[in-house]
């Protein structure tokens, strides 16, 4: 009897639910149910729930499966299967993985299908390892002909890539079976990334270009990769452009990034309009068209000069100083910004609803910087003198970090609340959760919207984009100390003590590594500053060899101004050597629409970014140790990342 009514049920209401007319869970069929056995009820919620999924009733159907009970272990995993993915979707991830592990093994096709999604919850929270157990399962259960095995096995050569476990890597996306057509286009991608990672280019090439145009993504990824292979590793120019004009505009980023890198290429050729007209392909829409404003400016400025093949050589030398400056060495991975508590809490609040609510990082005018020399130094540096200066024209925004968290200078000079000493606070931050280890003049928001002529040393590998690069961060750059009056530069750096006492010993084996690359690192950048001085001052000599019209000189001063500017704001005076300062710097027009008014503080300034995923520890000097119980209560609360709270080894005495 049980059966009958359930038969009857499901059809008059299954069939009001597709026509659309009525839902028709009323009080009759509330009491009807109550007729129907455990299991019959868990059947008849289920069945009912998927008919409201084929009607597109997202809210009704999970209402529905959250009523299905164990009573029918079918219905129940099914339903559980289907609040899993729904979960997924809306991003509940731990949630979604709750729900995936209720499902029985006794009913293999769900099983294994939710192994699958188990596999990429357990990615999105970086559990590698039980990911592959997920996906070991759906390998162990399911015959090798079908989709499930080939999706399983390529997530994990996926996986075994990212862990750097290259012949587990290859041996998987080997195994995808060319029945699943995008998928064996994708596991012979990955195929050719363990071979570039094996640094075997030839067979990676062989497998990118066996890829057919008919994937058009997976096409798309394969061609930007070959042009980086042929720019970076196989030195063919001519190939390169082929395979990154063989991207389709229809893939928006991918196209962006490719249009980039042929900028380089062309502009490295002395080939001034394409290089031009590669930028100008760049979509409004993408991440990359605020980078490409500025190189766009100079590059329309050098080519009218007689002297544009100098103009480019000076501009490829910046770019190349301030890769070199980039803060991205291993050691140096955890940097400190200091500020007041009151500013502390502002950025930590957990109280928010969405990591987007709380205060975010400012950068502000480098007028509030305590050092007059600030933006005067880089002539002196390169030991010429002009007549103009164009930096009026921009505003310069700064955010200071330091590579020394526990400073007792820091504490004294910065952070300070009511003018009280060691009352401020050290942040300390995952580096590289908050900058880009690429240096492009993204920090230069113009207020434009719109050697050998052909060496490939022209072309400055380091900016080349990769395929991980497409998110919008500035880069952290170390300051240049420069002494006007021994000439000696020292670079932002860490020093002996605090590699000590991170270990606790009086020697470390690893400050003498860090040491050495240091040193390279300064030494690359006096060489290129010495290239940067003899390169300003023949063009400078070419200007008055050839009597040059005061107009012209004027226009060339300008550009070479321009050039010069995004270095402008890394130079300070040795005096300040102390801080070891890192900087993020953003230089705007006037018209900028990142550019804020605080209309309390009457401030301007730049919202950066959000530093909650980048929080790992906050110390706190003798002056602020009453906010220690506040902030340990925030740190370990926090919906978002947890973090340490530490009070600072420095003596000090308050007044």
């Amino acid at each position: 009897m049980s059966n009958q009514i359930l038969g009857e049920l499901l059809e008059n209401i299954e069939k009001n639910i597709l026509k659309n007319t009525n839902y028709g869970i009323t009080s009759q069929t509330l009491s009807q149910l109550n007729e129907l056995s455990a299991e019959n009820k868990a059947i008849f919620w289920h069945d009912v729930g998927i008919s409201y999924s084929l009607t597109g009733n997202d809210i009704k159907t999970i209402e529905c499966m959250e009523k299905v009970l164990p009573d029918s272990e079918n219905s129940f995993c099914s339903a559980q299967y289907f609040l899993g993915k729904n979960l997924l979707l809306q991003d509940k991830v731990d949630e979604a993985i709750s729900r995936f592990l209720n499902i029985s093994k006794n009913y293999l096709d769900v099983y294994i299908n939710s192994r699958i999604d188990l596999g990429t919850a357990y990615i999105e929270k970086h559990n590698y390892h039980e990911a592959i157990q997920s996906y070991n399962e759906v390998v162990k259960y399911s015959n090798k002909s079908n989709e499930e095995y080939s999706k399983a096995i390529f997530s994990l050569g996926g996986i075994y890539l990212h862990l750097n476990e290259y012949t587990r890597s290859f041996e998987c996306f080997k195994k995808v079976s060319n029945k699943f057509p995008d998928l064996f286009s994708e596991a012979k991608f990955g195929l050719a990334l363990v071979c570039s990672k094996r640094k075997n280019y030839i067979e990676a090439i062989k497998y990118y270009e066996s890829i057919s145009e008919e994937y058009v993504n997976t096409f798309a990824k394969s061609n930007f990769n070959l042009g980086n292979l042929y720019t970076k590793k196989y030195i063919n120019l001519e190939k390169a452009i082929e395979s990154y004009q063989k991207i389709s505009k229809d893939i928006k980023d991918l196209y962006a990034m490719a249009q980039w890198n042929l900028m380089f290429i062309f502009r490295g050729l002395r080939k001034y309009e394409k290089a031009i007209g590669v930028l100008e392909n760049i979509d409004k829409e993408s991440e990359l068209y605020q980078r490409a404003k500025y190189p766009l400016y100079i590059l329309n400025k050098i080519k009218i000069f007689e002297c544009s093949n100098h103009l480019n050589d000076l501009t490829d030398l910046v770019g190349k100083i301030l890769q070199e400056l980039i803060v991205n060495e291993k050691d140096e991975e955890l940097i400190a910004h200091y500020t007041n508590p009151t500013v502390t809490y502002l950025m930590l609040d957990h109280k928010k609803n969405s990591e987007d609510k709380v205060s975010h990082l400012r950068l502000n005018p480098i007028d509030f910087m305590n050092d007059p020399t600030e933006g005067k130094l880089i002539y002196p540096l390169i030991e010429v003198n002009f007549e103009i200066e164009c930096a009026g024209k921009y505003k310069p925004f700064i955010g200071c970090f330091t590579l020394h968290y526990d400073s007792l200078n820091q504490f004294r000079l910065y952070g300070k609340e009511q003018q009280k000493e060691a009352s401020g606070v050290s942040l300390v931050l995952n580096r590289s959760k908050m900058f880009s280890t690429i240096s492009d003049f993204t920090f230069v928001n113009h207020i434009e919207n719109e050697k050998s002529s052909k060496s490939i040393n022209n072309i400055d590998e380091n900016r080349i984009l990769e395929l991980s690069s497409t998110q919008f961060k500035l880069s952290l750059y170390r300051c240049i100390y420069f002494d006007p009056e021994s000439r000696l530069i020292h670079l932002a750096q860490r020093e002996e003590w605090t590699f000590c006492r991170q270990e606790r010993k009086s020697e470390d084996t690893q400050w003498d590594i860090y040491r050495k690359k240091i040193e390279d690192i300064t030494k690359n950048v006096r060489t290129m500053i010495r290239e940067t001085k003899s390169l300003s001052k023949a063009l400078l000599d070419e200007m008055y060899l050839f009597d040059k019209e005061e107009d012209e000189k004027r226009q060339l001063y300008e550009i070479i101004d321009e050039i010069l500017l995004p270095l402008r704001y890394l130079i300070k005076h040795y005096a300040f050597k102390e801080e070891q300062e890192c900087r993020a710097i953003y230089i705007a027009h006037w018209q900028d629409e990142r550019i804020k008014l605080d209309q309390n503080l009457k401030r301007i300034y730049v919202d950066y970014q959000n530093i909650l995923p980048a929080m790992k520890k906050i110390y706190l000097p003798v002056g602020a140790l009453h906010h220690e119980s506040a902030l340990q209560y925030i740190g370990q609360t926090s919906p978002y990342f947890k973090f340490e709270v530490k009070r600072s080894h420095n003596p000090f005495r308050l007044n």
